[in-house]
């Protein structure tokens, strides 16, 4: 595919000391919709699970990181994060960000 990276060119990258992997869902718009809390407990672990077995099947493992895009995270969805093993969510509340427009050149 044109614009990304290849997994040899991951791989690669993720031999260096410094580079980690870090994994963030599809559905996180969708999510910010939903009035229903199963229902986006639902979508949210789908979705986690998915990201985790897509990289799996890619043999780049899985990462401990998770980054909300847009900020958008839940009550129960940390639970989740810390449940599947990740030990480091950027983005929740708690955590410092910053926007992408603001390390453009």
């Amino acid at each position: 595919m044109n614009g990304f990276m290849k997994v040899s060119q991951l791989k690669e990258l993720l031999d260096l000391p410094f580079c980690h992997l870090a994994l963030h869902g599809c559905c996180h718009l969708k999510l910010e919709k939903e009035k229903n809390l199963l229902r986006k407990i639902k979508s949210f672990n789908q979705d986690l699970q998915s990201g985790i077995e897509n990289l799996t099947r890619l043999g780049l493992g899985v990462p401990q990181i998770w980054v909300y895009p847009y900020v958008h995270s839940f009550p129960t969805s940390d639970i989740a994060l810390k449940k599947n093993g990740f030990s480091q969510i950027v983005g929740s509340q708690s955590l410092f960000r910053i926007s992408i427009e603001n390390l453009s050149h």
